[in-house]
């Protein structure tokens, strides 16, 4: 596959120009995931792959590649279509683009524990035009209030918004109060997190099931391709 894919092409991924603005000199890694990315969907022929809205971009690629494989060789490869929720992207904490675990500062992690939940929120970024307690400000510009929007329900979160605009609440308050929010919604899975910590078996047990059941798939699909490669041994 990475032969059917351009250094030009890969370069001007959204994915990749964003971490070279950030970082400055990347490497090949990088550059190359989308074909791994690619080559790990096609290998199981998927046709509907659950992504972010970041990661638009590199299914896209993945259609090309599978494009430029079947009229290279024969028709193999189903061309993936994104399945988005109704949240495609969760803001990252320093207002830049979305939550990535490559850029420090800017996420949650899952089994974080409240304290530092409220901790790495006290840190995130809010309407810039809030520059004290007592201006009014816009939920819409703040990464906070996107935040609510995924786990506040819909009559706190308009009480959220309205005392914002008219300065009736604070940043901090608001923070607080959304700290308390994912630390509820995160519970569950924090609790069943530390369930299978106790007894890893039971996690190695379930990836080993999986890539039982995936391997022959997984084979199948590269005897095809050595095949319509004429690779295949006689």
């Amino acid at each position: 596959l990475g032969c059917l894919a351009t250094v030009n092409r890969l370069r001007h991924l959204p994915t990749y120009k964003d971490k070279v603005a950030r970082c400055g000199v990347t490497g090949l890694g990088l550059l190359s995931y989308p074909v791994l990315m690619a080559a790990d969907i096609l290998l199981y022929k998927a046709e509907l792959v659950p992504v972010g809205q970041d990661q638009l971009p590199h299914i896209e690629f993945t259609r090309e590649i599978a494009r430029a494989f079947n009229h290279t060789f024969r028709e193999l490869f189903p061309e993936p279509q994104a399945h988005l929720t109704s949240r495609a992207t969760v803001p990252s904490l320093d207002g830049q683009g979305a939550m990535a675990k490559s850029v420090p500062g800017s996420y949650i992690n899952l089994a974080d524990e409240p304290e530092m939940i409220a901790a790495k929120l006290a840190r995130a970024v809010t309407d810039p035009a809030r520059k004290r307690r007592t201006d009014p400000g816009e939920p819409k510009r703040c990464t906070v209030f996107a935040l609510h929007e995924l786990y506040t329900r819909a009559e706190e979160l308009a009480d959220i918004a309205a005392s914002c605009r008219r300065a009736h609440i604070g940043c901090v308050e608001c923070k607080a109060l959304l700290a308390g929010e994912i630390s509820a919604g995160l519970e569950g899975f924090r609790g069943k997190r530390r369930e299978l910590a106790a007894d890893p078996s039971v996690v190695i047990d379930v990836l080993r099931d999986g890539a039982q059941r995936a391997r022959p798939i997984a084979e199948a699909t590269m005897a095809e391709v050595k095949e319509v490669m004429g690779l295949a041994r006689a």
